[in-house]
């Protein structure tokens, strides 16, 4: 199973998120949009785990979780991967107080023996992707300031996803939900 841990954000924040990006929606007919359900913060991405791993997966899982307190975080703005000049990721930042989704990455890494991401965490939710490299950002520039509920919102728990790929995109089915504890921090 194709698989990764993430952290789900609440409706009305996606909503607001929905609503900010409708301009930029209207004008970047290339991209492709990804739909508001399967939007997350992806916090350790596993790849392909055999079925005999998955329960052990689960278990590291969840004691990472039991060890880490919930963190508050909030929404910041428009950006793409790797630049607005060359955009081949949209997507909008998510606020990660003293790096510690970066910590629970690390950590995920560490226990479920799956090596660590190359580059550091940059937690964002993913808009649109292009197939080849866009020039977004004199449209962001002029869309800005996005109207996104900037609220502070909790990061309480941790969501298994299994990724199940098509033609017509990613699909995410929640295997099991993990509720952060009052551990230590990571």
């Amino acid at each position: 199973m194709r698989l990764f841990a993430a952290a789900e954000i609440p409706q009305k924040h996606l909503e607001s998120v929905d609503a900010a990006v409708e301009p930029l929606r209207k004008e970047l007919a290339g991209a492709r949009w990804t739909v508001r359900w399967n939007w997350h913060v992806t916090v350790k991405f596993f790849g392909e785990v055999p079925d005999e791993e998955i329960h052990d997966l689960v278990e590291a899982l969840a004691g990472v979780a039991r060890a880490a307190v919930p963190l508050e975080s909030r929404l910041l703005d428009v950006g793409a991967f790797p630049s607005l000049r060359r955009a081949r990721v949209l997507w909008v930042g998510i606020e990660d107080p003293q790096s510690r989704l970066e910590a629970l990455s690390q950590e995920l890494s560490r226990v479920s023996a799956r090596p660590a991401e190359k580059l550091p965490l940059h937690p964002h939710l993913t808009l649109a992707r292009f197939k080849v490299p866009a020039r977004v950002e004199k449209l962001v520039e002029e869309c800005r300031p996005f109207d996104l509920d900037r609220s502070p919102f909790p990061i309480d728990r941790l969501t298994l996803f299994r990724s199940h790929l098509s033609s017509r995109g990613a699909r995410y089915e929640v295997l099991e939900r993990v509720v952060l504890s009052t551990g230590f921090t990571l």
